[in-house]
C-alpha cells in the first residue's frame, strides 16, 4: 500500500520566512518505479549488390550501399513473464477489480492512522487521523491526481519547518498535485517484489504467499501477504523498520468487494499547487 507505505509529500509551494520557495515534492512514492524495457539498436547487414554486363564478362562490380541503410531503432521484446511477475500482477488486477479498504499507520504523524478506500473504478479515498490534527484529514486520488486537504498539507509542511498561515476562507478546499502514475501506485505490490517462501504463512486462516521488496543490500523493505488460495488477494503488508516510504508496522487489506464509491472533492473547492502559494503569499 503506497499511502500507507509510500504516499507523496504535498508538492504545493510556500512561503518559508524570508524568502518564497516550494518544498520538494514527497510524500506516493513514488515507487516505486518499474523499469522499462530496454531499447536496443536493430543493426541491418551490409547490402552488397553484384552487377554484370556484356562489357564486364566474368567480372563483378560490387555496390556497398550501406550507407543508405541507417539503423534501426527497434524496441527488444518484453521478457517472457515468470510464474512470480504473473502472481503479483495477477493479484494487483484482482485488487483493482474488487475494490477495498486498508489500514495502518499514518506516515508522518507519530501514533496517527490512516484508512484508505479503493474503489473498483479507481478513486482512493484516505483518511488520517493524528494526535496533531485538529480533525481528520482527507486525501482524494483519481486520473493520477492527489487531492490533499488544506488542514493535512498545511500540517505536513509545517513539519516540514514551513511557517504557514492559511485564510480562513481556504479552511475547507484541497490542493491539488500529481502522484507522478496512475492512482494504483498508492497501494499496488511493487513489480520488484520477488517470492520469499521462507515467510509463508501456511497454517495461517486464511493461508498466505509472501513477497518481499527489498533494499539496495537485499534486506526486505516490505513484506506482502496475499491469499495462497483462490483469487491471489492482498492480505497484509509489513514494514520492519522505518523507511522513506512508510514507517514500521502492518497495513491490513479488509473488505475486497467493498471499497465504496468515494468522490473526489468539486472543483470549487480545489487549487492547485501554485494557487495555493500565491493565496499564501497575498494573504
Amino acid at each position: 500500500m503506497r499511502v500507507v507505505g509510500r504516499a507523496p509529500r504535498p508538492i504545493a509551494a510556500t512561503r518559508r520566512p524570508g524568502a518564497a520557495g516550494d518544498p520538494s515534492p514527497r510524500w506516493p512514492a513514488g515507487p516505486r518505479g518499474v523499469g522499462l524495457p530496454a531499447i536496443g539498436l536493430l543493426a541491418l547487414a551490409v547490402l552488397t549488390v553484384s552487377c554484370g554486363g556484356p562489357d564486364e564478362e566474368g567480372r563483378a562490380v560490387e555496390e556497398d550501399v550501406s550507407d543508405g541503410w541507417p539503423l534501426v531503432t527497434a524496441p527488444e521484446p518484453p521478457p517472457v513473464p515468470g510464474p512470480a511477475d504473473a502472481l503479483v500482477s495477477a493479484a494487483n488486477e484482482a485488487m483493482a477489480a474488487a475494490g477495498f479498504r486498508a489500514r495502518g499507520a499514518a506516515v508522518g504523524f507519530e501514533g496517527g492512522e490512516q484508512e484508505m478506500r479503493v474503489a473498483a473504478e479507481g478513486t482512493v479515498h484516505i483518511t488520517v487521523t493524528a494526535p496533531e490534527l485538529p480533525e481528520p484529514g482527507e486525501m482524494f486520488c483519481r486520473d493520477g491526481v492527489m487531492y490533499t486537504s488544506v488542514p493535512l498539507h498545511t500540517a505536513r509542511l509545517r513539519q516540514a519547518g514551513d511557517a504557514v498561515t492559511v485564510p480562513g476562507d481556504l479552511a475547507n478546499h484541497f490542493v491539488s498535485s500529481p502522484v507522478g502514475g496512475d492512482c494504483r501506485v498508492l497501494w499496488e505490490i511493487p513489480a520488484r517484489a520477488v517470492p520469499a517462501p521462507e515467510r509463508d504463512l501456511a497454517d495461517a486462516s486464511p493461508p498466505t504467499r509472501a513477497f518481499v521488496v527489498p533494499d539496495e543490500t537485499g534486506e526486505p523493505l516490505e513484506i506482502h501477504h496475499m491469499a495462497a488460495e483462490g483469487e491471489p488477494l492482498l492480505l497484509r503488508v509489513e514494514r520492519p523498520a522505518d523507511t522513506d516510504s512508510g514507517v514500521a508496522g502492518d497495513t491490513e487489506f479488509l473488505d475486497h468487494g467493498k471499497g465504496g464509491s468515494p468522490r473526489v472533492p468539486d472543483d470549487s473547492t480545489v487549487v492547485s499547487a501554485e494557487e495555493f502559494r500565491n493565496l499564501l503569499e497575498a494573504g
